[in-house]
């Protein structure tokens, strides 16, 4: 079993001070991840540098309108970093811009999951993900735990310079989050901002309500759990969004589960199979340990290779490019995260908490 383990950054003050920590401590890291987005950009959709900063311009009144305290943040980061202000915000859209020229991208990114009470056999409430990307992700990712002087500690495995991804706060609340296939970017909230943006309330219904932005860049599924096992599960695009409150578990993979926007799919056959077969046997494996499901069983259904090149914890081969970078296993009920680097059948798992 590899022992590679991310290092956890702990980040406080003022919306500023946290962005120029940030930058300040991993910032040779942040401009790899900078100059990974401008490859992308260029190979996917023809941008230059000069192209994709130009078009990084027209988010930032959104964020500005919906996230004053993250424009904030991302001044400091670009500070403490040697950025632009531009290129702070680049680093928080790269796939509106490595997307720019085929606003009907098609990706299988990740595997999510959120049991309470009546699933676990510790009475205790988990959630989680596996994150797969095309690449080698790895080295850019870290542990970091954004404390903003009045707000709730949130914990998040980023990539350098990403000020949001999926994770946890300390009061005992997740956010994890898949890609959705479908047509329809266009101008408005950056989607791996909105993650934080609930994450940073004190209750889950104001995250749910933090969530609703009528103006959204792109599509995204996200799965909000808190320690008392309330499960929302949020079906985002850039015009319409639908809302499923869930009992007792959810799971959500890379197609729309919600009956009034499945006809906005746009996945090849081969997509949907491979989305379909993951979020089914992670259903089943859930279902059919319903009462006995713990941290040690969770991290067996991370790795999971039931399905062969459609499985949960997925390896890169011909047939399919996509890996899984990082799992992750939050434990709202005491407020801990666990995080594998890679696969998770080859690797351990860290523990890491708000202390």
């Amino acid at each position: 079993m590899k022992k590679e383990f991310y290092k956890h950054y702990i980040f406080s003050g003022t919306p500023r001070e946290v962005g120029q920590q940030h930058g300040e401590e991993l910032r040779e890291t942040i401009h790899a991840h900078l100059e990974r987005i401008y490859f992308d950009a260029g190979r996917m959709s023809g941008l230059s540098q000069k192209q994709a900063l130009e078009y990084t311009r027209q988010f930032e009144p959104f964020v500005e309108k919906y996230s004053p305290d993250f424009a904030l943040e991302l001044q400091g980061l670009a500070e403490g970093a040697g950025l632009t202000a531009q290129e702070a915000l680049l680093l928080q859209i790269r796939q509106e811009v490595s997307h720019y020229k085929r606003f009907a991208a098609h990706e299988q990114e990740c595997s999510c999951f959120a049991v309470a009470q009546s699933y676990t056999k510790d009475g205790k409430v988990y959630s989680g993900q596996n994150c797969d990307l095309i690449g080698d992700f790895e080295p850019m990712m870290n542990m970091v735990t954004m404390a903003v002087t009045g707000k709730p500690k949130v914990m998040m495995i980023l990539p350098a310079g990403q000020i949001s991804h999926s994770g946890m706060n300390s009061e005992g609340m997740s956010a994890n989050c898949t890609f959705l296939n479908c047509n329809g970017w266009g101008m408005g909230y950056p989607r791996y901002l909105m993650s934080r943006l609930a994450l940073e309330q004190w209750t889950i219904e104001d995250a749910c309500e933090k969530l609703r932005i009528p103006e959204r860049s792109s599509q995204r599924s996200i799965t909000l759990c808190d320690a008392k096992g309330a499960i929302h599960m949020f079906e985002l695009t850039h015009s319409e969004m639908e809302e499923r409150v869930c009992h007792g578990c959810a799971v959500h993979t890379n197609h729309f589960l919600i009956p009034e926007l499945k006809r906005l799919s746009s996945a090849t056959q081969w997509e949907q199979h491979d989305s379909e077969m993951r979020c089914q046997r992670m259903e089943e494996l859930i279902a059919a340990n319903k009462g006995k499901i713990d941290r040690e069983m969770l991290k067996a259904f991370l790795s999971d290779h039931a399905n062969g090149n459609n499985s949960i914890c997925v390896h890169s081969c011909k047939e399919n490019p996509y890996h899984t970078y990082v799992a992750m296993i939050n434990n709202l009920t005491d407020r801990v995260m666990e995080v594998c680097r890679g696969n998770p059948c080859q690797g351990e798992f860290a523990i890491y908490t708000f202390s």
